[in-house]
């Protein structure tokens, strides 16, 4: 999760069940947050436990598929929500060769709850590449319904803002979001036991450590910093491209800017983008510099997995509010366009190294990429360091390694994101089309199933 926080300390396997303040002591925003984070792992941990890997509600079971008019009227027989009317009207602008309709109601999928208030077309929710894919040469589609969190900030919702205070931002607002996706399939007829929940199993690990800041000069190890921070290390590029590369942050990533819209058009290969003034953490004295690297994005979240191009600034205006931006070898439609990110590496994507060489960040901070399972890192995925400067370290797990006598930094899956997949059902294009129903009734429970 993306944002102004001092550090994550939230960790499931240590089995805490609640934060106890105590009187006169100092509030931390890591306390409140862990205290959250404990509260949704018990919850949807007991959603999984009752409902199963995922399933909704008899009464209210939402994300079915439509694919015809004929369908629409069984689902009315058995609806009370939305009038005949009105569904009749709203089918009537649908193309059945290439969209279908996803009825209302609750599902949880991973024990995390999503709800769609009304009926609404594939098309208005789905990525216009994943509508293209969805063309009458394949036999039939799996759909799938993904569920993820994300992280709302002010500059998404205004209301976050509070007036009395001069418009100054305060907290943040975790969201769950969902999409629906398709997959090709082309098998026999299946069942919900042969689809099971997407999720994963397997995980890239990462060291983080500390080295001399200077050969040689054994009176300054640890972090060198000036200031504490949160570093976040994110991998841009999965190792499905062949070349897993990583971008990282001294903020978390907190920092972002909205584009203004319209964005206008590149001119060769530069990029000049106008950017609604910043507010919080975001606002100036804070810039991006001449030669930084920004990522540009369709909206603040797109999805646990989506990656933008990191772009290098050629150009700032003095009020930190245009950039003109290098888009030699990327492809940026200005039309989309709707968030930009800094991040504070000096260059692109950096690659992660297949031996398991330290890669230096700054500062004395240096991470390790594990060998045996580089091939399990995901776009998306990410670590976050806290450095404090009061003990010229950083926080990180260490376990004592008896053959030297000191602790050694253990490596760790990624902090997140959390994300799964559950199958909603099958839409066939041939045999006179029709589709198959797999979502489940909360009354039926079996074991959960994970696969990679």
């Amino acid at each position: 999760m993306k944002g102004d926080f001092s550090r994550e300390t939230f960790d499931a396997g240590l089995g805490y069940t609640g934060v106890l303040m105590q009187q006169g002591r100092v509030h931390l925003d890591a306390d409140f947050n862990e205290q959250g984070a404990i509260s949704r792992d018990f919850w949807r941990s007991l959603a999984r436990d009752l409902v199963g890997p995922h399933g909704g509600p008899v009464d209210c079971l939402g994300f079915g598929c439509i694919t015809s008019e004929s369908e629409i009227l069984q689902w009315l027989s058995l609806s009370r929500e939305v009038g005949a009317m009105a569904c009749t009207n709203f089918a009537g602008g649908v193309d059945w060769n290439r969209d279908f309709l996803i009825t209302p109601g609750r599902y949880y999928v991973d024990g995390m709850l999503v709800e769609n208030d009304r009926l609404i077309r594939y098309s208005d929710r789905a990525d216009p590449g994943a509508r293209d894919a969805f063309i009458a040469e394949h036999e039939s589609f799996v759909v799938h319904l993904q569920v993820f969190e994300r992280v709302v900030t002010a500059m998404e919702d205004p209301r976050l803002l509070e007036p009395a205070l001069g418009g100054t931002d305060t907290t943040l607002r975790l969201q769950v979001r969902w999409q629906v996706r398709l997959q090709s399939h082309h098998g026999e007829r299946v069942s919900a036991r042969e689809l099971p929940l997407l999720s994963r199993v397997r995980y890239g690990l990462m060291t983080a450590q500390t080295h001399p800041s200077r050969a040689g000069d054994s009176d300054r190890k640890g972090y060198t910093g000036l200031e504490n921070r949160l570093y976040r290390i994110e991998i841009h590029a999965g190792a499905e491209t062949g070349t897993p590369t990583f971008k990282w942050s001294r903020n978390n990533g907190a920092y972002v800017r909205v584009v203004r819209q319209p964005a206008a058009e590149p001119t060769g290969n530069h990029l000049t983008l106008d950017l609604l003034p910043a507010i919080g953490a975001a606002a100036p004295p804070c810039s991006i510099d001449v030669d930084a690297f920004v990522e540009l994005l369709p909206e603040f979240d797109p999805g646990p997995h989506v990656q933008g191009p990191l772009l290098r600034v050629l150009a700032s205006s003095s009020d930190g509010n245009s950039l003109t931006l290098d888009t030699t070898g990327a492809v940026v439609d200005p039309r989309r366009l709707r968030l930009l990110r800094r991040w504070d590496q000096r260059g692109g994507a950096i690659p992660v190294p297949g031996d398991a060489k330290p890669v230096a960040i700054e500062d004395g901070i240096e991470v390790v990429f594990d060998a045996t399972t580089r091939s399990d890192l995901r776009s998306g995925d990410y670590w976050v360091i806290a450095a404090r400067l009061s003990v010229a370290d950083i926080d990180w797990p260490r376990v004592c390694d008896a053959s030297s006598g000191c602790a050694r930094p253990v490596a760790r899956p990624p902090n997140g994101p959390r994300s799964a997949s559950a199958p909603l059902g099958i839409l066939r294009r041939t045999d006179g089309g029709g589709r198959m129903d797999l979502r489940r009734q909360a009354q039926t429970v079996w074991p959960h199933c994970d696969i990679a």
